[in-house]
């Protein structure tokens, strides 16, 4: 509350994403054998009660931040690393879209103490080597990963429910609502007087985020003559359509298609972080910078609630 906007927070906790990533790198260019000849440390299991944490010690030596990086890592895998990092964040903004306690307990209090012995690690990392040059065998290591992180029609995360998952938990209703809530939200003062859920902020934009790459996914794991198989949406439903071109409804999922293809997927994904800053730092929607984006998230939301009449065998065999 001491800010004048969560977007502060927010770049505060894409700096830990950033630490995390770097710690994972360093991993990959000083391997295991750089404290191989040291005792395993006995693995630690915390014990921790709200109101009890305690910050962990310093690590002083190279070696034994080495050791305590390498154990971290191996603890806080790649694909869950951001989702800890989230929940972090949604219980430090304290949204209402979590209504169990449990994760407060599991996730949340286990992420502070990986983190801050993370941090540690990576902090007597950097005082001991800063001067260092990285060798042949590191910059082939590390151009591999950057080629990887680079790759465009690459989602960001892994999705364990394709994008006919999408209305499992919500509606279409939902998602609009979502997208109209974010669209006037912005206030350039008084941000926290106005929204005192700033958590529901970062989880909408990871909704649409789901929502985007889900269907980047989604649309290439049709065959091209399923895309163009005619759909037979009844006409009482094509009645309520809103956002979808009626003209397109034969074949809605080829209209899609040339629509998100129009740019590449991190295009899409820069614009909905930055968006996503824009709200949080209370600057008002802009209308020409994010009209084009929100009329694709609007049109994938109401083609998500249209995919019971998807001609079978659409995806798949």
């Amino acid at each position: 509350m001491k800010y004048k906007s969560p977007k502060v927070i927010y770049l505060k906790y894409l700096k830990m994403v950033c630490l995390y990533e770097a710690a994972f790198l360093i991993a990959k260019i000083r391997p295991s054998y750089v404290v191989k000849h040291h005792a395993i440390i006995e693995n630690r299991h915390f014990q921790v009660k709200p109101g009890s944490l305690s910050s962990p010690k310093a690590v002083t030596s190279l070696e034994g931040a080495y050791t305590e990086l390498l154990q971290l890592i191996g603890k806080m895998r790649a694909d869950s690393i951001r989702f800890d990092l989230s929940n972090l964040l949604y219980h430090g903004l304290e949204p209402t879209v979590y209504k169990y306690t449990d994760l407060l307990s599991e996730a949340v209090y286990d992420a502070y103490r990986n983190f801050s012995s993370l941090v540690l690690s990576l902090f007597t990392i950097y005082q001991s080597e800063r001067n260092l040059k990285l060798t042949k065998g590191d910059k082939k290591i590390l151009g591999k990963s950057l080629g990887e992180a680079l790759d465009s029609d690459h989602p960001q995360f892994v999705y364990y429910y394709p994008f006919v998952g999408v209305y499992e938990d919500y509606t279409a209703s939902n998602l609009y609502d979502a997208l109209n809530y974010l669209g006037r939200i912005s206030s350039s003062t008084s941000y926290w007087n106005r929204n005192g859920n700033p958590g529901n902020v970062v989880y909408y934009f990871d909704e649409l985020l789901f929502l985007l790459e889900s269907f980047w996914v989604y649309s290439r794991e049709i065959k091209p003559k399923a895309k163009k198989a005619k759909w037979k949406i009844p006409e009482q439903t094509i009645l309520n359509i809103k956002y979808l071109p009626t003209d397109q409804l034969k074949f809605p999922v080829c209209y899609l298609d040339k629509e998100i293809k129009c740019k590449p997927l991190h295009i899409w994904r820069d614009e909905l972080e930055s968006w996503k800053l824009d709200v949080l730092g209370g600057i008002p929607f802009n209308a020409s910078k994010y009209g084009e984006l929100r009329k694709l998230l609007f049109s994938l939301a109401e083609f998500a609630s249209l995919l019971e009449y998807d001609p079978k065998n659409a995806v798949g065999e």
